[in-house]
């Protein structure tokens, strides 16, 4: 079966209560992607008929929100479906069907991506799933680590530590970017300052306790990094995300270290 998905998807009406996303008048409606369902592994769940497509008179098969959503993840394009838990579903009654769908995926050669794009929407919550599935999870392989060369320039190093966090999101990374941007702050100019902030836009506090399961940080570790990542939010105006909303450039409140190292 042919029919519409992605964000194209997202930016149409269907039959869950789902906000979807709210571009339609930016959306290139002139040229409709379409999938065909054998090739998915979800086959033709969520797949919908609708009529309000612009420009396109007549019925079309177009995926509903959760199978648009499903479908950016198989696809691995998570920067397109970064932010479905509270943007585009927004709805707490869909996440059982969400994990039980992406856990098809689980022999996907994207699967360590997967499984990392959705401890950013979903936290603790997927790891529970998945340890009840009886699912190892190896989140992370061990990658390269960046070790800035002796003379290496400054801009260059925290070019490279940012990107290193931005791709992998372990707390190694995250670790090194927080010690490199602490050590250096009355150095960097207010450009430096802002790649920092915009590596960590989107980290919530439930993620950092999600990679510290994952990654078995232990607990004196997580203390230390929990106070020195509060204190590196200080710094750049950022209060810490508890997970309803992503972290905020216009940064007034913050959580009391204590109240996060519980």
């Amino acid at each position: 079966m042919k029919y519409i998905t992605g964000v194209q998807a997202l930016n149409l009406p269907c039959s869950l209560s789902t906000s979807g996303d709210w571009h339609r008048t930016a959306i290139k409606w002139d040229q409709l992607k379409f999938r065909e369902s054998c090739e998915s592994a979800f086959g033709e769940y969520g797949i919908e008929i609708c009529s309000c497509v612009p420009f396109h008179p007549g019925p079309h098969y177009v995926a509903n929100h959760l199978r648009a959503c499903l479908d950016l993840i198989e696809a691995g394009n998570f920067s397109l479906a970064q932010g479905m838990r509270n943007d585009f579903l927004c709805n707490s009654t869909l996440d059982q069907d969400v994990f039980e769908h992406v856990f098809l995926l689980k022999d996907s050669e994207r699967w360590e991506d997967i499984v990392r794009f959705m401890g950013m929407e979903y936290d603790t919550s997927w790891l529970k799933f998945l340890a009840e599935k009886g699912l190892p999870v190896s989140l992370l392989l061990p990658h390269k680590q960046y070790s800035p060369k002796r003379g290496t320039q400054k801009q260059e190093s925290l070019s490279a530590l940012t990107a290193a966090w931005s791709v992998h999101k372990r707390i190694d990374d995250l670790e090194r970017l927080m010690n490199f941007t602490l050590g250096h702050f009355d150095e960097l100019t207010g450009s430096e300052r802002d790649v920092v902030v915009c590596s960590l836009a989107y980290v919530k506090l439930p993620y950092i306790q999600y990679a510290f399961e994952v990654e078995a940080v232990p607990p004196e570790k997580r203390s230390e990094i929990f106070s020195g990542l509060l204190g590196l939010c200080r710094k750049l105006g950022l209060r810490m995300d508890t997970g309803s909303d992503r972290l905020d450039g216009t940064g007034l409140s913050e959580i009391d270290h204590e109240d996060a190292a519980e």
